[in-house]
């Protein structure tokens, strides 16, 4: 095909990018188009913002009222879920909010943070991306809300 046919269907602000995409260019790429609408990162996301934070209360509570748990075991009185179940309670909210290409965009995300190599460069990866990802309904990012509500995100 002709190049300059592809050229002449593309906005004359876009054009490719000059320099190889290095690791840390893809990073600010991804950040980027979550920033570009000023409402929500992806479509339904703004939906989802309160069950994501209840879900991050909870297991922070958690960790606060047992540190020694670990996200598999099982409390004998019942009165306290697990990390697993705090988590399986996300997905019917992710599933009924999102449309289908919004979903793609969380499970490609999710495969990105598993590229990264240690579990600490996976944490600096959330903690990145979460709050161009995941931001109040009809709030900017970083308003007050957004900010008290950073740590049971991040969590």
């Amino acid at each position: 095909e002709d190049p300059s046919s592809s050229r002449s269907l593309m906005p004359s602000s876009v054009s490719k990018l000059e320099e190889t995409m290095t690791p840390a260019v893809a990073a600010a790429l991804v950040i980027e188009s979550l920033e570009l609408n000023p409402l929500e990162s992806i479509e339904g996301m703004a939906k989802c913002y309160d069950g994501i934070v209840a879900a991050g209360v909870a297991l922070l509570e958690i960790s606060v009222s047992d540190p020694t748990m670990t996200p598999s075991s099982e409390t004998s009185g019942g009165s306290h879920v697990t990390r697993s179940e705090i988590m399986a309670a996300l997905a019917p909210l992710l599933i009924t909010s999102l449309e289908q290409p919004s979903g793609d965009v969380i499970i490609s995300l999710a495969k990105m943070r598993r590229m990264c190599g240690t579990p600490r460069y996976q944490r600096r990866f959330v903690q990145r991306v979460a709050p161009a990802l995941i931001r109040p309904p009809r709030g900017a990012m970083w308003c007050l809300r957004h900010q008290n509500d950073m740590e049971p995100i991040l969590a």
